[in-house]
């Protein structure tokens, strides 16, 4: 098969494959316990230290195997610059036809939101996709198949809408993961992912934590970037 011939070839995709399958299922186990029983009970310090574990799990293989880290989806462009701009004002939009919009989250919460949704853009929209499509990158067209398999991992993590009582299933989460994913591909950046994220999830406060976290992550990965670029030059 494909695949395995490259995993055969590539030990360094066949361990971030590992690592992401691994990750999965453990990210599922703990979405799903600590929805269960219920977000004001559940111990606040699984969340983070979920979080954390997610922004390593990016950086450290995607440094181990000498990639950019701008690749991670941590770009600037003008195709990025339209299209937050059009996703900001389409959120902008739904969330003032909020009937509750005018009640804010503390700032400090909205940032703890935010943080813990950019991790998650730049796992599955950044590294997942970021190994999918080295996978199948002699396939025609392998962004179709990083949008496709990024997107099921970021519906398969979503144990919670398992749960009694939910009004939101795994295929609206699929599918709003494709739109994603597909905005990742357009702009070469997470940005807009993180934008639709946290209109999703939070609230104004939130999508403005967003964009800083992203600003400066893109910016540390430029200067990381532009140091490794320089380093094998000089070589």
């Amino acid at each position: 098969m494909y695949l395995l011939e490259v995993l055969r070839r590539d030990k360094t995709l066949l361990v971030c494959s590992v690592h992401i399958m691994l990750s999965i299922i453990v990210f599922s186990v703990l979405n799903y316990l600590t929805f269960s029983r219920g977000t004001a009970d559940g111990p606040e310090f699984i969340s983070y230290i979920l979080w954390v574990f997610v922004y390593l799990s990016c950086f450290i293989p995607v440094q181990l195997a000498g990639w950019p880290l701008g690749s991670l989806g941590l770009a600037v462009n003008r195709a990025l610059l339209l299209i937050a701009a059009v996703s900001t004002s389409l959120g902008v939009w739904v969330f003032l036809a909020l009937p509750n919009w005018r009640t804010l989250e503390p700032w400090s919460a909205s940032l703890v939101k935010a943080f813990g949704l950019v991790g998650e853009e730049l796992f599955f929209r950044g590294y997942v996709y970021l190994v999918v499509l080295k996978l199948f990158s002699e396939k025609r067209k392998p962004h179709l198949w990083a949008i496709w398999w990024s997107s099921v991992a970021f519906a398969l993590v979503h144990t919670q809408v398992l749960l009694p009582g939910n009004q939101i299933s795994l295929g609206t989460v699929f599918i709003v993961g494709l739109l994603m994913a597909y905005l990742r591909h357009l702009t070469g950046s997470v940005l807009p992912a993180i934008t639709i994220h946290c209109f999703l999830n939070g609230h104004l406060l939130a999508v403005a934590g967003g964009w800083v976290m992203y600003a400066i992550l893109a910016y540390w990965a430029a200067i990381i970037d532009g140091r490794t670029r320089m380093s094998r030059v000089a070589a």
